[in-house]
């Protein structure tokens, strides 16, 4: 069947869907007890009587086999939101697997580790800490989820190397009023040089001047 006749024909909404699924509706009707027809005009007419005697329940399920229903289903579905577990806000949109307000992405599993650790890049120990807390009460309560429990061991992971580097980092920052000068055997010897030249010029000018 042409172009120009599909258009033609896919100005009745029903005629859209049965003749651009022809497979599945010929099983639709093949289900209900019917003769299927080889013309598919007689099968688009054939169809029509079937929704004029059953109603709704076939309506509903030509709309499941309208061609277009995943694209219609995107153009007006409100997306769901849950609360975040990172910011808390109502933002969190489970279709997309982010928040809208903060970025977030929960663990997918396996595989993801990097992406999902990234984006705690900007976070402080302390929020990192606070998130930590926050995942591990949600894993507590839901005992059987292998994704929480692997996302808790990546966030403890991640939060005990800040930690160890935290440290090493404090341990090797100079103490106060130290100005960050550590000297050396080799500076010790300088200064001391330039002091025993100080001593012998000095002593050399009095004794001119005397």
């Amino acid at each position: 069947m042409n172009t120009q006749t599909l258009s033609n024909l896919g100005q009745n909404r029903i005629d859209y869907i049965v003749y651009h699924n022809i497979e599945k509706v010929s099983q639709l009707l093949y289900d209900y007890g019917f003769v299927v027809p080889d013309n598919d005009k007689h099968l688009a007419e054939a169809i029509k009587e079937l929704v004029r005697k059953r109603g709704r329940k076939v309506i509903k399920q030509l709309i499941g086999l309208h061609p277009d229903k995943e694209a219609i289903l995107k153009l007006y579905s409100v997306p769901i939101k849950s609360v975040c577990e990172s910011c808390q806000n109502d933002s969190y949109n489970d279709a997309q697997n982010s928040c809208d307000s903060c970025g977030y992405s929960k663990y997918n599993g396996s595989g993801d580790e990097y992406n999902f650790l990234n984006q705690f890049e900007n976070y402080t120990l302390a929020e990192l800490n606070n998130y930590y807390n926050r995942i591990l009460g949600e894993s507590n309560k839901n005992p059987s989820s292998k994704k929480l429990a692997q996302e808790v061991q990546l966030i403890w992971n991640e939060l005990r190397t800040r930690k160890a580097i935290a440290k090493k980092q404090a341990e090797q920052r100079p103490a106060s009023g130290n100005f960050g000068f550590a000297p050396t055997k080799d500076d010790l010897i300088i200064v001391g040089v330039v002091f025993i030249a100080g001593i012998i010029i000095g002593n050399g000018l009095n004794f001119k001047s005397s």
